[in-house]
């Protein structure tokens, strides 16, 4: 049945590329990818269906889940995520060489050597203050309009997700769904 408001996955992809908040080829890559889904809707309405919003956007490479829960191994939760930062600024930043010893994450940002210290959280979770301020190195404020914002929900934060964008752009997106943003960094 469809969304009589008209919130639907095809209506996301193609407001997204219009504000400038998705890339054509990302929105070009979920299309191909789940085309069944187009036209269903969204109703962006309360927490369960901002998921499923959030899950969209981070599809289109906007935005990206912070691990909160249990990982398979402790490297690749930190690579994963460092990986998915960088894939939120459209190619402006790459991360490679991710590597987790004796405490110490480090990782390449555009070919420089990064080190922090992170707080052993156990065999299973990563140390997501670490991750979270991390993310600051994404944006460069004196050249980029972008900014890390939230989902915001009843008032409420959707608090491991976040998304990279122009903030009065994604705003924008979002309140077509029924969504809030926040702007965290």
């Amino acid at each position: 049945m469809p969304d009589p408001a008209g919130r639907t996955l095809r209506r996301l992809l193609a407001r997204a590329v219009e504000l400038d908040v998705a890339s054509p080829e990302a929105a070009d890559a979920v299309r191909a990818w789940v085309p069944d889904l187009l036209d269903a809707p969204l109703g962006a309405r309360g927490v369960a269906e901002s998921a499923n919003l959030a899950g969209w956007l981070v599809e289109l490479h906007v935005g990206l889940v912070l691990p909160t829960d249990d990982v398979d191994e402790l490297e690749a939760g930190y690579r994963e995520a460092l990986e998915e930062a960088a894939a939120c600024t459209r190619g402006r930043h790459a991360v490679t060489d991710v590597t987790l010893d004796a405490g110490t994450l480090s990782f390449r940002l555009d070919g420089v050597l990064r080190e922090r210290e992170v707080d052993d959280m156990g065999d299973e979770y990563v140390d997501t203050l670490a991750l979270w301020e991390d993310l600051d190195l994404f944006v460069d404020r004196q050249h980029d309009d972008v900014r890390w914002m939230q989902l915001v929900v009843d008032g409420e934060d959707l608090s491991d997700e976040f998304f990279l964008a122009e903030p009065v752009a994604f705003g924008a997106l979002v309140a077509e769904f029924g969504v809030g943003a926040r702007v965290v960094s």
